[in-house]
């Protein structure tokens, strides 16, 4: 022997990381070397005794094991393909009469094809974020494609492109926090590649090792692949191929994305099948497409790749092309319809996962769990998604969820500001496909608008429920096209369903969508304000607690101090004594006063100009010190503007010209009022009345009124035992949506006074539960004045002179007190202030300064500090705008306090401001 053992090893080694490595990855891609190998290992002892092999030979034979058992053990390799901009039945293998992709035909044969996949959302960059972190997009708060606009700033001017820019790395920093699957596949040996659409910055920022895109909108340079060439994805597998390294390919081409610019080749055989040349030139990109799915399958097999590569195939979301022009048309991108929302998924790894359809709901959250799962990889235990390849949990799942938003964000960090839509598909086994779609307009009062740059894209019959805030379900077993709404019939599946969509998740923050139609064309500045508004959204305070009835305002760039002389816009003598809170909607601003000795209403002009007065009968005056006979803030919907006075006078008014519509007087209609004191509380409007209520001694009731006739529609008796002044209230009744998974009308009144809250059907008045035990001690004199706030589950009554504070969980039916306090605080709390939500926080303003700050939940004191002391108390309530706290001592000094974050903080001062006169309105 001219070689001994030793050396003759090394030569086969060498070889072996030639030849032999090829030679094993041909034998695997045709089945034949596991089988053999499986054989080899049993007989492995018998040959060796039989045939004595020399070392020599018993070293090739070992080697040939190792090199067997490596590239049997080997992590797959994983390809994502992504579509962009594709109906989920525009596919050959999905039934299209005209399409030709043999390419994804071919794919879909060799894989597992869940053919009733979704996207949580139908808008790319959102729904790409989400495909990679496995996340919802109120989680990962990629919600939109762009970050919110200055109002009056072209993103094509210099600033707008700074703004742009700035807003962008926001939420690209933001993102890059969460982890991805490059991220999580990269912690265990895998190299990655980007490719195509890509939002989030730079490559690196979503986790991969190599890339395309450099941080432009879209993906920048990445948008060459597929549309110029392919070449960047099979040099990347190549090299980890030669290196033996497991990679990851994001291969996300903008195709068929527009522009609809195929070859001539790719579109002349569709103009004959089609009337439009658009939809043609988007068939043609479609094939396009596949053809681009066709060369990366066959790189993968001709380098004997495919058995150990799992390909997994999904679309960003919808499309449906506008035969006129080339657009999308409504129901499809951007919108909760199927058309947007729906897509094939699959996943192919020849020899692994055995081909087949699946008719279980899929989504694209299930992605990441599936294909870490694959890897043997650990997922985060936190995710919604599902592992695909178990096929058990696969077939349990009969419910998915999602939400749509709009296009350019109106708050980087609150998504339920974005919000539009939430929408749920469920399986039932009586055999319907339930799918609802709650707009986020739904149990908001009044009319509202589609925010600018959406309604372009919706049908007008889907426009409309928008706007009208009208549920939508459909069953699309038989009615994929979703166009015969069944909610009016299906009642209970629709209560049903809301309630698993509030359970799934319910936003704390309101949508700049929930905004009345008055306010869409013009920009309103609320005063004190700083020369120009940061923020896209409109402002409005159509009543006394704003627009969500817990004290938020919306918009962003509000002066932090101000002075008689500084930052404030203008100032306008009042023709007499007033102490309303103004509506406030598109230009107008409405309040009460004394006009001439009458009960008068003003409405001025965002610039501080009169637009009109107008006057009803005598006003009354009012006793104590701080109170007159037009205490009562207006209430508005933009066409009309409400008022309550003292005397008893109710009317309704043209927010146009002041034009009297309508008016009665309470006392002549059901008896003079026997308050001790002035009027406190204010007119609220529900779906179809203005409700008035009158809590004293004596015969108490709420009262309803038809706001366009005044007709009386309802009168309910609230006579409940309280002593003397505490069954007087001077305090306001919220109208809250109901909501289904507490059984709650559609609308309801939450009223607090007389020791007890109580809540009301907001269509007859009826009482449908109560919690008393306010006044356990019976104080003649716990008369309430502060109002209750709502935040989600939870009914915040201050009350006992501000010695308390009672949390009241939604729900139930009579007498609830034992089974629904959730917390009391006491001694703690409010006499006159009312608190503001947000956040899961609870904002205590006491009436000498003090400032609590509560955790919503539990009623735990976050922090409570006191505000410089002063002989003057607070009378109006904190409102909270900006991530600012505003307050309003009676002497006409505020303070501009900072938002506590998520820890609490604690009370921080950001600024003052005076105005040198009595103030006790909000």
């Amino acid at each position: 022997m001219t070689l001994d053992a030793m050396t003759f090893l090394f030569v086969i080694k060498d070889v072996a990381n030639g030849c032999l490595q090829k030679f094993i990855r041909t034998s695997f891609s045709n089945g034949v070397f596991p089988n053999m190998m499986n054989h080899v290992r049993k007989k492995s002892n018998y040959y060796l005794k039989r045939h004595a092999l020399s070392s020599v030979f018993l070293g090739i034979f070992l080697l040939f094991i190792a090199f067997a058992d490596r590239a049997e053990s080997a992590p797959p390799n994983v390809v994502l393909i992504l579509s962009d901009d594709q109906h989920w039945s525009d596919y050959g293998f999905m039934g299209h009469e005209h399409l030709q992709t043999p390419a994804l035909d071919r794919l879909a044969s060799e894989s597992l094809v869940f053919r009733r996949g979704y996207v949580p959302f139908s808008l790319c960059c959102p729904s790409l974020a989400s495909l990679i972190t496995g996340r919802y997009p109120h989680e990962h708060l990629i919600v939109g494609n762009d970050p919110p606009e200055a109002h009056g700033v072209s993103r094509r001017s210099p600033e707008g492109r700074k703004l742009f820019e700035v807003g962008r790395k926001e939420m690209t920093e933001g993102f890059s926090k969460w982890p991805t699957l490059p991220k999580l596949l990269g912690e265990h040996g895998y190299r990655s590649l980007q490719t195509g659409k890509w939002w989030q910055g730079h490559y690196s920022q979503g986790g991969f090792d190599e890339g395309m895109t450099k941080g432009s909108r879209h993906g920048d340079e990445g948008l060459a692949i597929g549309r110029k060439t392919m070449q960047p994805v099979f040099d990347f597998i190549d090299r980890c191929s030669d290196t033996e390294q497991p990679f990851f390919v994001w291969y996300a081409p903008m195709l068929p994305h527009t522009p609809h610019d195929p070859e001539k080749s790719f579109v002349q055989h569709y103009e004959s099948k089609t009337d439009s040349i658009h939809v043609a030139k988007y068939w043609g990109n479609v094939e396009r497409f596949d053809t681009t799915v066709g060369d990366l399958i066959d790189h993968l097999d001709a380098n004997g790749l495919s058995e150990n590569t799992l390909v997994v195939y999904v679309c960003d979301n919808g499309w449906i092309t506008d035969p006129e022009n080339g657009k999308y048309a409504g129901k499809s991108k951007r919108s909760p319809y199927d058309g947007g929302l729906r897509t094939p998924i699959m996943l192919r790894q020849p020899g692994t996962i055995a081909p087949g359809t699946s008719d279980s709901l899929a989504s694209s959250l299930d992605l990441v769990p599936t294909v870490l799962a694959r890897c043997q990889i650990s997922a985060p235990k936190d995710l919604p998604g599902i592992n695909l390849l178990d096929k058990e949990v696969v077939t349990a799942r009969k419910q998915l969820f999602g939400a749509c938003y709009v296009h350019t964000l109106a708050d980087i960090e609150k998504p339920g500001r974005n919000l539009l839509w939430r929408w749920t598909v469920k399986d039932v086994p009586a055999g319907e496909i339930w799918k609802l779609i709650e707009p986020a307009t739904y149990g908001a009062p009044g009319t509202h608008v589609l925010p600018h740059g959406e309604s372009r894209i919706i049908d007008q019959v889907s426009k409309d429920c928008f706007e009208q805030g009208i549920v939508e379900l459909f069953d699309i077993s038989g009615d994929p096209d979703e166009q015969n709404n069944v909610a009016t019939t299906n009642t209970e599946v629709v209560k049903q369903l809301q309630h698993d969509l509030n359970t799934w998740w319910q936003p704390e923050s309101p949508s700049v969508a929930v905004e009345p139609v008055a306010s869409a064309t013009k920009k309103l500045r609320v005063l004190p304000v700083k020369a120009r508004r940061k923020s896209s959204d409109r402002s409005v305070w159509p009543n006394w607690r704003g627009p969500t009835l817990n004290g938020v305002a919306s918009g962003k760039g509000y002066a932090v101090s101000w002075s008689p002389d500084d930052n404030v816009r203008w100032r306008v003598p009042l023709p007499g004594l007033g102490a309303s809170t103004p509506a406030v909607w598109g230009d107008r601003l409405v309040l009460t006063c004394d006009i001439e000795g009458h009960d008068g209403i003003l409405c001025i002009d965002r610039a501080g100009k009169e637009c009109w007065r107008q006057q009803l009968g005598d006003v009354r005056p009012g006793k104590h010190k701080k109170a007159t006979g037009c205490n009562s803030s207006p209430v508005t919907d933009g066409d009309h503007v409400w008022v309550y006075f003292k005397s008893g006078e109710l009317a309704c008014l043209s927010l146009t010209d002041g034009a009297i519509v309508w008016k009665t007087n309470l006392q002549e209609q059901f008896g003079e009022d026997t308050l001790w004191w002035d009027l406190g509380t204010s007119p609220v409007l529900t779906k179809q009345a203005v409700v008035v209520a009158v809590m004293q001694t004596g015969p108490s009731y709420l009262v309803a009124f038809d706001r366009e006739t005044g007709a009386v529609l309802w009168k309910h008796d609230r006579m409940l035992d309280a002593p003397e002044e505490a069954a007087q209230s001077y305090s306001t009744p919220l109208v809250v949506a109901g909501n289904a998974d507490w059984n709650e009308p559609t609308e309801m009144l939450i009223v607090l006074g007389a020791d007890h809250v109580t809540a009301h059907d907001a269509a007859d008045g009826r009482e449908i539960w109560r919690v008393g035990g306010l006044n356990p001690e019976g104080d003649k004199f716990f008369r309430s004045i502060a109002s209750p706030v709502v935040a989600g589950e939870f009914v915040i009554a201050p009350y006992a002179r501000g010695k308390t504070v009672t949390a009241i969980r939604r729900g139930g039916s009579g007498d609830v007190t034992a089974s629904h306090i959730a917390w009391k605080r006491e001694p703690l709390g409010t006499d006159v202030p009312t608190p503001a939500i947000r956040d899961g926080r609870v904002m205590i303003c006491g009436d000498k300064g003090m400032m609590s700050c509560l955790d919503l939940k539990t009623g735990q004191t976050l922090w409570e500090d006191s505000l410089p002391k002063n002989r003057n108390r607070y009378s109006s309530s904190p409102i909270i705008v900006d991530d600012h706290v505003l307050l309003t001592r009676e002497d006409g000094h505020s303070w501009c306090l900072a938002w506590p974050g998520e820890k609490g903080d604690a009370l921080k001062i950001l600024g003052e401001g005076t105005v040198d006169e009595m103030t006790v309105a909000t």
